[in-house]
């Protein structure tokens, strides 16, 4: 790199020069760096490349903690009534409407208010895995990974209630995944999107709403094109009344749909569509109409009400719109990986 593009990089975007994702290697780099530009070698130019040389160093401690945070992450201890303690040691955190949201390399943790206890109960009661009315053996042992495992419920002292989830190896949630990104290729669009109408089918054919997809609840694995829905807080049975609803779906629900309040399997569709836009990079739909990256086909259905089938939308998703936009189905290699989001 030329001497003068090294002034012109911002103190907070080190890895703009720096190549290495370990400190180790980090270092070996900066003194090459430091060999490659220091003053007494420069004696002609002294005063431009000790200026080089005092960003160089505030460059490199940026890097340094910026590996430590990734590699380390962030702590908090929690006390159990019981007065035992859980470290958890998490790469983000993300206030939602009724939790924090802590993500680790190996855990999702909510960490749920004391006034939204019966919400806790509800998700002990639909998101283990063995508690769902599965029938076939073949679609417990594939949907099975698509549920994460509860690991434990953690009862606080102020009334709290902490709940620990296995995350599988190397997913990155919806939310993580845009604030990075801030808009998504419509092809890797298309399998996440496909991923959410697959889950949806499920859970509408064994008599359930989740009532939970949404960027902050939803991983994805990208190499092996996998979703994971980890919010079953407000999931229901097909027509029972509604326990809660995200703000951003509970807007797009008609007048008489939220009076009668009812857990219909529209719900979960309504909001696979919105997230599909929102990774396009508009959750209205009103910009990606003049987006010519994106096809036409894909955007009219996702702007279109559903049917209120799962099995419907799924079919015509995958057998019509995919078809159309991309041709023959074919493995789509996503370029975005574990690491270079936490």
């Amino acid at each position: 790199m030329k001497q003068h593009k090294i002034l012109l990089i911002e103190p907070t975007k080190p890895f703009d020069l720096f190549q290495s994702k370990d400190e180790e290697s980090l270092k070996k780099e900066y003194k090459r760096l430091c060999s490659q530009y220091h003053p007494d070698k420069h004696i002609n130019d002294f005063e431009l490349y000790n200026r080089i040389f005092s960003h160089l160093t505030v460059l490199y401690e940026k890097a340094c903690k910026d590996i430590q945070i990734k590699t380390l992450g962030l702590k908090k201890i929690f006390i159990s009534h019981d007065n035992k303690e859980f470290e958890l040691s998490y790469k983000k955190l993300h206030t939602l409407e009724f939790a924090q949201l802590y993500i680790s390399s190996s855990l999702i943790a909510y960490e749920i208010k004391k006034n939204n206890c019966d919400l806790v109960e509800n998700f002990l009661q639909f998101s283990i895995f063995e508690k769902m009315n599965i029938s076939k053996d073949s679609m417990k042992k594939e949907f099975k990974k698509y549920i994460p495992e509860l690991i434990q419920k953690i009862d606080l002292p102020n009334g709290d209630i902490l709940i620990i989830l296995k995350r599988m190896k190397n997913t990155i949630s919806l939310q993580d995944l845009l604030i990075k990104e801030q808009k998504i290729d419509s092809r890797d669009v298309a399998w996440i999107v496909s991923s959410m109408f697959n889950l949806a089918c499920f859970f509408q054919h064994i008599g359930i709403v989740s009532c939970g997809f949404s960027l902050s609840n939803y991983f994805i694995e990208p190499q092996q094109h996998l979703g994971i829905l980890s919010h079953y807080f407000y999931t229901k049975k097909i027509d029972d009344k509604l326990l809660a609803l995200d703000k951003n779906i509970f807007n797009l629900l008609t007048d008489d749909f939220l009076k009668e309040k009812r857990a219909k399997t529209l719900i979960d569709l309504e909001s696979i569509k919105l997230i599909g836009r929102q990774l396009l990079g508009d959750g209205t739909g009103v910009h990606l109409r003049h987006d010519t990256t994106i096809p036409k086909e894909m955007i009219n259905f996702l702007m279109q009400p559903s049917s209120g089938n799962a099995f419907e939308d799924y079919k015509v998703w995958h057998n019509d719109i995919l078809i159309k936009c991309f041709g023959a189905r074919k493995y789509h290699e996503m370029k975005i990986h574990f690491d270079d989001i936490y």
